[in-house]
């Protein structure tokens, strides 16, 4: 469930009552314009994410923190859940040498009936989302194969690069599962005992 104006209204009261000072002069104007900007950031996380990042910021924020601070930790529990970038290079670098074994004979040679073109779809469509993100199409596969090592070492740093990108469009477009959400806010943040 997507978080409401009225909701981010909530949050700012409670981030203006803890941190007094950093909020003493903003007016009833200021304080609606500001939530609105709140609101158009937040709006593709769900709410429960976002309450639970902002209870865990107020508690190890001195300052007030911004809506750079929370969009920056609700970005970081994300980005737990994804596999690191040297495991998915791997994987990349798996299917390239799969791709070589495929079409080692030529594009016309066909293994157990099968063309070595719907073979690469079939191994396209295997890799994690953010490898198929970045490669594009399967025939990228079947080009990069023939990449030399000093290639493959720019493709890299190209994927390196490119990652945190295509992380953060893979989450705003799938929005997130209730059941992934609680997997990653619990990975993320851990609950603390009543006792503490």
């Amino acid at each position: 469930m997507n978080i409401t104006k009225a909701e981010i209204i909530k949050i700012l009261t409670i981030i203006q009552t803890n941190y007094a000072q950093g909020y003493k002069d903003i007016t009833k104007s200021s304080l609606s314009l500001m939530a609105d900007v709140w609101y158009n950031s937040l709006n593709i996380y769900p709410k429960d994410m976002i309450l639970k990042v902002v209870q865990y910021t107020l508690e190890k924020n001195t300052y007030p923190p911004t809506l750079a601070d929370i969009i920056n930790n609700l970005k970081e529990i994300v980005y737990i859940t994804f596999p690191n970038v040297n495991e998915l290079w791997n994987e990349i670098l798996q299917a390239l040498n799969s791709t070589q074994k495929l079409y080692y004979f030529g594009e016309q040679y066909i293994v157990d009936g099968v063309r070595p073109k719907d073979k690469l779809q079939k191994l396209f469509d295997s890799l994690h989302d953010i490898c198929r993100e970045w490669l594009g199409t399967p025939d990228t596969l079947k080009n990069m194969y023939k990449l030399d090592i000093t290639a493959l070492s720019c493709e890299k740093a190209r994927f390196i690069k490119e990652v945190p990108r295509i992380m953060e469009s893979l989450w705003i477009k799938n929005r997130c599962e209730p059941k992934l959400l609680n997997n990653i806010v619990n990975k993320a943040l851990p609950t603390r005992s009543k006792n503490e």
